[in-house]
């Protein structure tokens, strides 16, 4: 999938909220004089059409309530539009989680298997459960092979 993908740069901003989608052109943000582009790591999972009208990238934190509360519209804009939107989604685990680390790393050892969204799906349904123990389990249920897994 790297290969795929390359590195991708964001040209604009999503706007996420619990209602609606806006596309806006960034031209006058204030940034740093050498600041360039938003890089997404090229190795990102996917979701949808690899030529859709529309890429977002989700910088995401399992264990981030306001990532979780966001999930709905996310899957609600992928639902209606299937063949012009893709979502990226950049692990971002925050400090402050002390899950979101391991989460991070299941969601990458998932995606070496080919199952990066059933595993997202899982951790987002289940925020509050996201120890070692539960990731194994959500493996498991995803049917990913758990010795790779424990590996990866």
């Amino acid at each position: 999938m790297a290969t795929r993908f390359g590195s991708m740069r964001l040209m604009g901003v999503v706007a996420l909220s619990l209602g609606c989608v806006r596309v806006t052109e960034v031209t006058d943000l204030p940034r740093a004089v050498d600041a360039g582009p938003i890089e997404v790591p090229a190795h990102s999972p996917r979701r949808g059409p690899d030529l859709a009208r529309l890429t977002m990238a989700e910088f995401g934190d399992f264990q981030c309530s306001a990532c979780g509360a966001v999930e709905p519209t996310v899957k609600r804009v992928l639902a209606t539009h299937p063949n012009d939107v893709a979502l990226v989604f950049v692990n971002l685990p925050l400090s402050i989680h002390a899950n979101a680390l391991g989460a991070a790393e299941a969601f990458l050892a998932a995606a070496r298997q080919g199952h990066a969204w059933e595993m997202h799906d899982q951790m987002f349904a289940h925020q509050q459960a996201l120890s070692n123990a539960d990731l194994d389990n959500y493996a498991q249920v995803i049917g990913l092979d758990l010795v790779q897994f424990a590996a990866d």
